[in-house]
């Protein structure tokens, strides 16, 4: 009976105990609504709390009181709901969240594993477990808990089964995932290295694979999961890495394996990954290209999706930021500014190469500069090696990187030899990953270069030389550019070559040694030496990496000067917008897919920060036109190109400096060149004989822009030397081929096609037979390409054996 009395004494001391506790977080409640009423303001969190008197007499009690309180508050807490009468509402909702939150953090309290096993059972059985119920807070006190004591069998049961909740959650997001692991860890607190508490997922498969049980590999594993769910890493953190790699021999290989190996998957996402976030901010400068290379993979769009991984490219490149001046790390940090397409991505590097030139005293463009590494190479682009009897050799031109092999008896090979590649792998795959490094560094080196007609870049004459003629990777790009010095008043244009330097005429040019140091541009020049240039750049054999003595000029037209601020030389066309949005990416020109449905309204524009400066080109959704299943629209009209300077004013067109001018127009060019319908005989909305028929056939056939007219020019210097010289003949803007069948005219525009005399149309998909072999004086006109394929195949029309090509030959 003594002990019934008792059991009773003890229940209703609990009830009472608990009623306590509710009257007193209703008071707190009341007390806090009734302030915030009075003053008309809202929810602040702890700042509201002391608001309460009560509250601050209850933070002075005894523990065991205001665990109760807080146990209370949990049991009433219904945040997350939805419903309710006013603010009032959410205030009385969010209020007990904040007061169990507060105390139940606190390391001074302690509460007994029943109640731990009900918050831990309620934390599982929550709807929303990263908003309706405090579960971290929750985690931490059963972590404080158990570092005392092992886990019951109830305690342990509760901890699984949230574990499993976290698994199987659907569309878990990373703070889920972290809450798994945090339990996980609590389960087996004594797991080699904390193996236990690594995030799940195949990369932690692998990294545990390679660890084994080596200590050094097994400690270093525990260091990087201390990191793996921080978005900056800690001084006390890196250099505490710094010092277990040390002891790991084969760390930097088996990372370089990695980087090469694993591509991040948006939509199957793997938060284990997260520990190579983990080791690359702990790489030395010498994987700056290979992190570059991971870097540029992370940030490759998905479609439908979006990056690969935000995360883990902001990890490289703050380990790339990390390196601070080192060549290596600053020349991918270039490169990656040009390659990445998000401008957000870009705005986030060129912060971080002012910051890294701003520590080293340099401005960004001195930084660049002197920052390619020579990768090995010798003074003439190459370098090769011996493995067994054969011979690699890794060489740069002012085109492209090679990797080319030959025997003992200098025979050159087609292919690697066997022998290399059996008994050589590790060496061969590092020539492939120079190719790769030296590759990206010529291709940066030519955008850069491109790039400096509008960021007006010039060079002292000796730094110049430093800097470009003597530089391994450069210097082949060099000698296949057209250079402007300046002294004073003074300007000669020349070509350096291993005999000195020549002129337009041919004639050797004296430097002036004082003399500022320019590419050339054909704006600067009279026409006739453009002419010359042209010729000698012919005779030459030289093919430039940069469209330049044939280059475009746009220079201010009358109907210019009468509009003053804007230009409608390329207003109304209809471009289709997925590959206009590809071309603004790859030209630094900042633009967001339009719907039909939706407001997604934007202008393209091209920041020009040197000048102050932006470009637009105004584009609109077609009304009523094609659409993709997930609203975006497939094509844009165009309007006005307009210059902006820093108050989005618009700028005079005369204002602007003719190279700049010339320059932007040129990429408006571009523009409506490639992503024009006037190009896709295919367009259904359009096309020939639909609603947009009129444009189509005004510039399938029309007359040439600037850029087709620059096409039409190096095709009159080069035609009498191709082969079909004799069938062929330039007639206004078309291409004549006089074929077996018919004859045939090449639109220098459009590469459209139509046959004589009925001038019907003939559709032919881009074909690349025999135009390979054509030398021509530049890299990177794709619709060259194709025109002179086209003649190719319609002067053998006899030959043609493709069903399509046939059926519309027959009609």
């Amino acid at each position: 009976m003594k002990r019934l009395l008792a059991i009773l004494g003890l229940r209703n001391s609990a009830a009472s105990q608990t009623g306590e506790a509710k009257a007193v977080l209703a008071q707190i409640i009341e007390e806090i609504v009734a302030v915030r009423r009075e003053q008309n303001t809202g929810w602040d969190g702890v700042k509201s709390l002391k608001d309460s008197a009560r509250w601050r007499a209850l933070m002075e009690e005894p523990r065991e009181v205001q665990v109760s309180v807080a146990l209370a508050a949990l049991a009433k807490n219904k945040r997350g709901m939805s419903g309710g009468g006013g603010w009032d509402y959410w205030l009385r909702r969010d209020i007990p969240f904040s007061i169990a939150r507060l105390i139940l953090q606190k390391k001074s309290i302690k509460i007994s594993e029943e109640d731990l096993v009900r918050l831990v059972n309620k934390a599982t059985q929550t709807d929303h477990l990263e908003y309706q119920f405090p579960v971290s807070t929750v985690l931490g006190a059963c972590e404080r808990h158990l570092a005392e004591q092992a886990p019951t069998k109830a305690l342990r049961r509760a901890l699984e089964a949230f574990v499993r909740r976290t698994e199987t959650e659907g569309h878990a997001t990373q703070a889920v995932r972290k809450m798994g692991i945090r339990a996980k860890a609590m389960l087996n607190p004594n797991a080699a290295g904390g193996a236990a508490s690594l995030p799940s997922g195949a990369f932690s498969k692998k990294l545990m694979q390679w660890v084994g049980k080596e200590p050094s590999r097994v400690a270093l594993a525990s260091h990087l999961n201390e990191a793996f769910d921080k978005s900056k890493p800690t001084k006390t953190w890196l250099k505490e890495g710094a010092a277990r790699t040390k002891l790991v021999s084969d760390l930097w290989d088996q990372l370089s394996i990695w980087l090469e190996s694993e591509v991040p998957d948006p939509s199957k996402p793997d938060m284990s990954l997260d520990l190579l976030k983990s080791l690359i901010w702990l790489a030395p400068p010498e994987m700056a290209p290979q992190i570059g290379r991971f870097c540029q993979v992370c940030f490759k769009k998905v479609p439908q999706i979006g990056a690969r991984s935000i995360k883990l490219g902001n990890a490289c490149l703050l380990a790339l930021e990390g390196m601070g001046t080192n060549f290596a790390a600053v020349a991918e940090l270039s490169r990656l500014l040009r390659d990445i397409k998000y401008a957000s991505v870009r705005d986030q590097i060129a912060q971080r190469l002012a910051r890294v030139a701003k520590s080293a005293g340099l401005d960004v463009t001195e930084l660049e500069d002197r920052s390619l590494p020579d990768f090995g190479l010798n003074q003439e682009g190459y370098v090769e090696v011996a493995l067994e009897r054969y011979c690699a050799t890794l060489r740069v031109t002012a085109l492209e990187t090679k990797l080319a092999w030959r025997s003992s008896n200098g025979k050159e090979l087609k292919s690697i030899p066997k022998q290399v590649r059996e008994n050589h792998p590790e060496t061969l795959k590092a020539l492939k990953s120079k190719q790769k490094d030296i590759e990206n560094a010529r291709k940066a080196t030519v955008a850069r270069l491109e790039a400096s007609w509008v960021d007006s870049l010039d060079w002292d004459l000796e730094e110049w030389r430093t800097l470009f003629e003597q530089h391994p990777v450069r210097r082949q790009i060099t000698r296949s550019l057209i250079w402007q010095l300046t002294c004073g008043d003074a300007t000669v244009s020349g070509l350096p070559s291993d005999a000195g330097w020549v002129g337009p005429d041919g004639a050797p040019v004296e430097l002036p040694e004082k003399a500022r140091v320019s590419l050339w541009h054909p704006l600067n020049c009279d026409p006739e030496t453009v002419l010359s240039w042209r010729r000698n750049i012919i005779q030459a054999g030289l093919t430039q990496p940069i469209k330049q003595v044939y280059r475009e000029v746009y220079v201010l037209t009358e109907a210019e000067r009468q509009t003053e601020v804007y230009s409608n030389r390329f207003a109304a066309h209809i471009l289709r917008q997925h590959q206009f949005k590809a071309l603004c990416d790859a030209r630094g020109w900042r633009f967001n897919l339009m719907g039909a449905h939706f407001d997604g309204h934007n202008i393209p524009e091209r920041p020009l920060p040197s000048l102050g400066l932006k470009a637009e080109y105004t584009v609109e959704v077609v009304e009523d036109g094609q659409a993709s299943e997930t609203g975006i629209s497939s094509h844009v009209a165009t309007d006005q190109v307009s210059f902006l300077d820093t108050e989005n004013n618009r700028v005079p067109l005369t204002e602007v400096e003719p190279i700049v001018f010339s320059e932007l127009m040129r990429e408006v060019d571009l523009f409506v060149a490639v992503s024009s319908v006037a190009n896709d005989p295919a367009w259904t909305d359009g096309g020939p004989e639909g609603r947009f028929g009129r444009y189509w056939h005004e510039h399938a056939f029309g007359d040439l822009s600037q850029s087709a007219q620059s096409r039409k020019e190096l095709l009159e210097d080069i035609l009498p030397s191709l082969a079909i010289a004799q069938r062929c003949s330039i007639e206004g803007k078309f291409l004549v081929v006089r074929g077996k069948l018919n004859d045939y005219v090449i639109h220098l525009g459009s590469s459209n096609i139509q046959i004589r005399p009925s001038n019907r149309y003939l559709c032919i998909v881009p074909g690349r037979r025999n135009s390979e072999a054509t030398r021509l004086p530049f890299a990177g006109d794709g619709t060259f390409s194709i025109i002179l394929s086209k003649a190719y195949m319609l002067i053998d029309d006899d030959k043609i054996i493709d069903k399509t090509i046939l059926a519309q030959l027959s009609h």
